[in-house]
């Protein structure tokens, strides 16, 4: 019987080697599949267009296996869905960025200080902020609201650490502590997450939701089934009475006092400033210069093409856009009533 057991022990982890084996060389295959087709005149623009948007160095970055490995399994290794949306994205980029870099005089919101970039944890991901009762829905637009999406993790990826996080991933964090329902954006939130799942692909790696209050888990609990099952499994909820949970993984240098550390709170602008990022040193000439009217013009597409995104995330699971905006209606009253 134990001889038995042995022999099938041994079938079972050869079997599994083999499939774990055919499955690396379909993945390899993938890659070399879609490296031809950005070989396209297509392609070629679509390189000359990240460049010029400032997503990557040089031309020869954007068929490398690191960038054309990350953009297939967030598109389940669906070469011409992947190759499809490469193009769309090189097409944002250069619209979002015409001179390489977000045009901080265009942000508002920025002066609201509710977006922090404090530092690195301890796998190299940059720590990334939000003080949600700073946010009021009533004041937040699209337009604004994606642009300083992109601001911040324009810097949030220029600040990880390459060796430590070769991806670029990022910890993003929404701090929920007194926040109302004037501050609890849930069509926001989807604009936020669909902005990354199409132009910073693979690069959220954990979402933490910090002391969220009572009203905030009926809207959850009616949103996050609109969500896609990867996106809900990097989202984690940490109770203040739970903080050790940052403290293992954030340096006291890094992590604010306001969670158990020694820094200070620093809003992503100073951020930019202390750490050079994005788009510095192009800050003090867009914040004494005249505007440049091409990243504004293009925020309408842009935003049509995170509805797009969105209305093709929800029809796959039977819901449409709109329900989403609906979340803020239908399920606050529940909550209130509740």
């Amino acid at each position: 019987m134990a001889a038995t057991m042995s022999r099938w022990l041994l079938f079972r982890s050869a079997s599994k080697q083999e499939r774990d084996r055919r499955q690396l060389a379909l993945q390899d295959a993938s890659v070399v599949r879609l490296r031809e087709l950005l070989s396209s005149s297509e392609g070629s623009i679509a390189a000359k267009q990240l460049v010029q948007g400032g997503e990557l160095k040089n031309a020869s970055e954007m068929v490398s296996d690191l960038y054309l490995r990350r953009w297939l399994i967030a598109r389940n290794w669906d070469v011409p869905h992947t190759y499809s949306c490469i193009l769309k994205h090189a097409a944002w980029r250069v619209r979002m960025m015409p001179n390489g870099y977000m045009d901080e005089s265009q942000i508002q919101s920025i002066a609201d200080k509710k977006v922090l970039v404090q530092g690195l944890d301890i796998f190299g991901r940059p720590l990334g902020i939000v003080l949600v009762r700073k946010h009021l829905t009533k004041n937040s637009t699209p337009r604004e609201l994606m642009m300083h999406t992109c601001y911040a993790f324009e810097a949030l990826v220029a600040l990880a650490d390459r060796e430590k996080n070769p991806g670029s991933r990022v910890a993003a964090m929404f701090d929920l502590t007194d926040a109302g329902l004037a501050n609890l954006d849930f069509a926001g939130l989807r604009l936020v997450l669909d902005t990354l799942t199409s132009h910073y692909v693979e690069v959220l790696d954990v979402m933490i939701m910090y002391n969220p209050p009572l009203v905030f888990w009926g809207l959850w609990n009616s949103f996050k089934v609109l969500l896609p099952e990867a996106t809900r499994n990097k989202v984690i909820m940490v109770d203040p009475a739970d903080i050790k949970q940052l403290q293992d993984i954030v340096p006291q240098e890094v992590l604010p006092v306001e969670y158990g550390g020694k820094a200070k709170l620093l809003p992503v602008d100073e951020a930019v400033r202390a750490f050079k990022l994005p788009p510095y040193p192009h800050v003090p000439e867009l914040m004494s210069g005249p505007s440049s009217s091409n990243g504004v013009d293009a925020v309408a597409d842009i935003a049509s093409d995170a509805d797009d995104v969105a209305d093709e995330a929800a029809s796959s699971k039977g819901v449409s856009s709109a329900q989403v905006s609906g979340i803020s209606e239908s399920a606050v009253l529940a909550a209130v009533q509740a």
